[in-house]
């Protein structure tokens, strides 16, 4: 039986699609940070910040409709000068991203990754190209970035994340972490994080054995540092912890999946859009669901 398969390119920020024969892409906090600073997808940043007249900020990309005010983020990356690479720093720009804290690596590519999604089956394949440009070092990121912002959100423990998380906390932001792959790196820097969203592949290895025990598990690694523990479980929704909310576990919602590919970002944009919003922890694990 023939299948019939969509292909989507991942473009640096999101999902690109047709609509209304017009290409559209859709953009989330995580794929802001992980997919442009560096060349093989292994560390990034984009910060957030409420816009203010009487002092404002270094760099900031599109403002958010939070509700409560505007606010805006801002990218830190790295990508290569060939066409891809001009292509994502004008799509950053097409929807409102300063990309002042952007580097581009002369001679060097930028990574692409093609996602094949096969409806039938909703399995995906992803082809891979690895850039050669490489990420920004401690010594570029500048700290007008670091200081200027009330929110930091990083997908890898790397030593330059890391540190620049460290930095940034230092200023007075808060952390929040995307941790998709376990990492121990990112368990050894847990202290230092304000929000910690992690993948069920994450909790599978962080609780081998005893995966059942859904609250003692988030309460465990809440003691840790986090104020808020967040584990997405796919279809079986999430579940979390914090000391506002306690234990709470969050069912999906009955929809027709057409396919599962930024899921995860989305989740984690629309997570961090809630808490902007002033929702609880709970409150924006349901808007995120």
């Amino acid at each position: 039986m023939k299948r019939s398969v969509s292909v989507k390119f991942i473009l640096t920020i999101a999902k690109s699609k047709e609509q209304n024969n017009r290409p559209l892409v859709e953009s989330s906090l995580k794929t802001i940070f992980f997919f442009c600073l560096s060349s093989g997808f292994t560390q990034g940043g984009a910060v957030v910040s409420r816009k203010q007249n009487s002092q404002p900020k270094a760099i900031f990309f599109a403002d958010i409709d939070a509700g409560n005010g505007p606010f805006i983020c801002a990218m830190i990356g790295a990508v290569g000068s060939d066409d891809y690479g001009a292509f994502c720093l004008r799509d950053f720009e097409r929807h409102g991203i300063d990309i002042s804290g952007m580097k581009t690596r002369q001679g060097e590519t930028t990574s692409l990754s093609i996602v094949l999604s096969d409806r039938e089956t909703q399995g995906r394949s992803i082809v891979y190209r690895s850039g050669t440009a490489n990420p920004p070092t401690l010594e570029e990121i500048e700290e007008r970035i670091l200081t200027g912002c009330q929110w930091f959100f990083i997908s890898h423990a790397t030593h330059v994340a890391m540190e620049s998380a460290k930095r940034a906390k230092k200023a007075g932001a808060k952390i929040i972490v995307d941790a998709d792959s376990y990492s121990s790196e990112m368990m050894e820097n847990i202290g230092i994080i304000d929000v910690f969203i992690a993948s069920e592949f994450f909790y599978k290895v962080l609780f081998r054995g005893k995966e059942e025990a859904f609250e003692a598990n988030c309460r465990e690694v809440q003691k840790m540092g986090p104020s808020i523990v967040v584990f997405t479980l796919g279809a079986k929704g999430c579940i979390g912890y914090s000391e506002e909310d306690g234990f709470f576990q969050m069912p999906s919602f009955a929809v027709d999946v057409q396919d599962t590919v930024g899921a995860g970002d989305v989740f984690h944009g629309a997570y961090t859009v809630g808490l902007l919003r002033g929702l609880s922890s709970k409150e924006a694990a349901r808007l995120a669901t």
